[in-house]
């Protein structure tokens, strides 16, 4: 379907420019349907990592690493952590985050089970995921100055130091 068949054919009235917006608005539209329906199907298979549980000692080294390099900032309520098999070896970890209306917000971060045997790659890994939990509210490049800095201060705390 093109974008012109979603949006409508326009008026002979509207500019060029309104019709583009109005195009713009219908794509979005179609987008928003489209990830409403995902979500929706998603929920009735139970979640995203139903089959993944979280795992208590990735929660726990999450909590100890939260209070020692973010002064206890970061949230705990609402947030899983868990092996996930299903991450490529060049990703290693991911964080979703999910904010519905008159819901709290849910955390999940997965760590590739790739890495499992590795404690220094899976501490740094939480650590670059916790940078990312730590800026989820700023409207910023995902790796950009702002993350960067972040993990500079970190590693001027010595947060890599066990992990490098």
């Amino acid at each position: 379907m093109s974008a012109m068949s979603l949006a409508g054919r326009g008026s002979r009235n509207q500019t060029p420019r309104e019709n583009k917006r109005k195009v713009s608005r219908a794509i979005v539209g179609c987008l928003v349907k489209r990830c409403l329906f995902l979500a929706l199907a998603v929920l009735a298979l139970g979640g995203v990592a139903s089959a993944q549980q979280a795992d208590p000692t990735l929660l726990t080294q999450y909590k100890q690493l939260n209070r020692r390099y973010f002064s206890g900032k970061l949230p705990i309520a609402n947030v899983s952590v868990f092996w996930d098999e299903t991450i490529s070896k060049s990703d290693l970890a991911g964080t979703w985050i999910t904010k519905f209306e008159g819901e709290p917000e849910n955390i999940r971060v997965s760590v590739s089970t790739f890495i499992q045997e590795c404690g220094s790659c899976v501490g740094a890994a939480l650590l670059h995921e916790m940078v990312h939990i730590k800026l989820r509210n700023r409207k910023i490049d995902m790796h950009g100055k702002e993350f960067q800095k972040e993990m500079v201060r970190l590693a001027k705390k010595g947060a890599f130091a066990p992990y490098w």
